[in-house]
């Protein structure tokens, strides 16, 4: 089918549509996919793919509409038969999708509050290696994040390098009240450790680790953001109207590491830590 004259009129918003999202989300690959594959299939672009979906369907209507003007009733029997099955087959799918938008939902959550904790870390922690998913150049990061801040762009309580001088002098503590350190291991080159906080009635919104290595220096290994649901501890604990919520993490080490992992559940707004119970010798599994 050909459309001559003026008819073209009836396509050309959706086509162009169409061609818009097509366009715009290859220039956006292109220009990020040298930050790494990740940067560039991130779902933050996902948005650009509704103009193609838009552009097809209005395409569709368009093509039904100019079908019915000129009478050609069999074409567009066919259009809406392709339509109805089309619906009948997105329905489920859609299901599948919302099912799987729920989850991704929750890992972007988990992994945007890890990256707001790094980059409120960003003076003390500049090594934390977080820092370069948000941005790989991390002195350029750390300049921009004091002038949005600065700025009262975006919210957040950048934290000063003496705070780690309360936490250089080892600190044990045997009350579970404000979280404990459960399991610290080296597992295939990586750092895996994991534990709870308590989200009240104090409001630490983040855990510090670290090694202490036996020569006595003080290596800051990770800030983890605490977003997993722990109601085995709720039950535990429930006379004392807890509200636990775990972390966990996986830190890549350079080189073999000994001495004793130590961790803090921060308030990072207030600057206040609390050590958190049991310190954990690491083992090589």
């Amino acid at each position: 089918m050909l459309v001559g004259g003026g008819q073209w009129r009836h396509f050309y918003p959706w086509l162009l549509i169409s061609f818009y999202g097509l366009s715009t989300g290859f220039i956006t690959a292109i220009g990020r996919v040298g930050f790494g594959v990740e940067q560039a299939l991130s779902s933050r672009y996902a948005i650009f793919s509704l103009f193609i979906y838009l552009g097809l369907v209005g395409t569709t209507f368009a093509l039904y509409c100019y079908e019915r003007d000129q009478a050609v009733i069999r074409r567009r029997r066919w259009i809406t038969g392709l339509a109805i099955a089309a619906i009948a087959l997105a329905v489920p799918a859609w299901g599948f999708c919302c099912r799987r938008g729920e989850q991704l939902m929750v890992r972007t959550g988990q992994r945007s509050a890890r990256l707001l904790c790094a980059l409120e870390w960003i003076d003390a922690f500049p090594e934390n290696a977080d820092l370069k998913l948000i941005f790989p150049y991390v002195s350029v990061l750390r300049m921009r994040a004091h002038a949005v801040v600065g700025a009262g762009l975006l919210h957040c309580h950048l934290l000063s390098p003496r705070l780690l001088d309360q936490l250089k002098e080892p600190q044990h503590s045997s009350d579970a009240s404000h979280g404990q350190l459960e399991a610290a291991t080296v597992r295939d080159n990586s750092l895996i450790t994991s534990g709870w906080i308590p989200s009240s009635p104090k409001k630490p919104n983040c855990v510090l680790i670290a090694l202490r290595k036996p020569t006595g220096q003080f290596a800051l290994m990770s800030v983890i953001a605490a977003t997993i649901a722990r109601p085995d501890i709720e039950r535990r604990y429930q006379h004392e109207r807890i509200n636990p919520v775990g972390f966990w993490d996986q830190t890549p080490l350079s080189t073999p590491a000994e001495g004793i992992i130590e961790a803090w559940a921060v308030d990072t707004t207030a600057e206040v830590t609390w050590p958190l119970a049991a310190s954990a010798s690491l083992t090589d599994h």
